[in-house]
């Protein structure tokens, strides 16, 4: 995510959390793809099965459990000045609806900004054992190589009797 100063003075993200709506991991069709590429320079993450709903430490191996990201970093803007954020979410055991609310210090006082996908909540599952699922599909780069698959290609597979 690219965060953008549009203030004239300079302002300040003090926090930032989660809001969600979560219940038991979905088990319809999963698509399992791993993400690919690098992300920002400023990492933070948020656990969904966790209680706590402010934006955690990432040292880029995982999510810290009771960090606070913003107890130890700043994120200043300037007017026009950009940085790009990487907000790791994970779940294993729920399927989440979520939001977040970052927290701005502003020459003006103290604003909330919602952040949204478009209007529309994230959503993330967290995923059950392949025989848990209706259909299954592996592709990307854990497809490569697979079954002589060297274009990544999705591949339908019996949940029941995966492997993988």
């Amino acid at each position: 995510m690219t965060v953008a100063g549009n203030e004239p003075g300079t302002v300040t993200i003090v926090g930032m959390r989660v809001v969600k709506s979560c219940g038991p991991p979905l088990s319809g069709t999963l698509s399992d793809s791993p993400a690919q590429g690098s992300g920002g320079t400023i990492v933070m993450g948020f656990n969904l099965d966790s209680a706590t709903d402010t934006a955690e430490a990432d040292n880029g191996v995982g999510i810290t459990p009771g960090s606070d990201f913003f107890h130890g970093h700043v994120i200043t803007l300037a007017f026009g000045e950009t940085h790009t954020l990487t907000i790791n979410v994970l779940t294993t055991m729920h399927y989440c609806r979520f939001g977040f609310e970052m927290s701005v210090a502003t020459p003006a006082g103290l604003v909330y900004e919602t952040i949204s996908d478009n209007g529309a909540p994230f959503e993330l599952s967290g995923i059950l054992r392949p025989s848990a699922y209706k259909a299954l599909y592996v592709g990307g780069n854990d497809a490569l190589g697979y079954k002589l698959n060297t274009t990544g290609a999705w591949i339908r597979e019996d949940p029941r009797t995966f492997k993988g």
